[in-house]
């Protein structure tokens, strides 16, 4: 099962998690980040 996302939805998801943990905490949201590049460039490398 391919489990990839869309840039865009990965944008939204962010924004989403952004929203959720509030401005108290980023770390959550930029961790998110990390791990959707992460995913985009492995799914471009393979």
């Amino acid at each position: 099962m391919d489990n990839t996302i869309s840039l865009e939805d990965s944008y939204m998801l962010a924004e989403w998690q952004k929203s959720e943990v509030g401005k108290s905490d980023n770390s959550a949201y930029y961790n998110s980040l990390l791990r959707i590049f992460t995913q985009l460039f492995s799914n471009w490398y393979n």
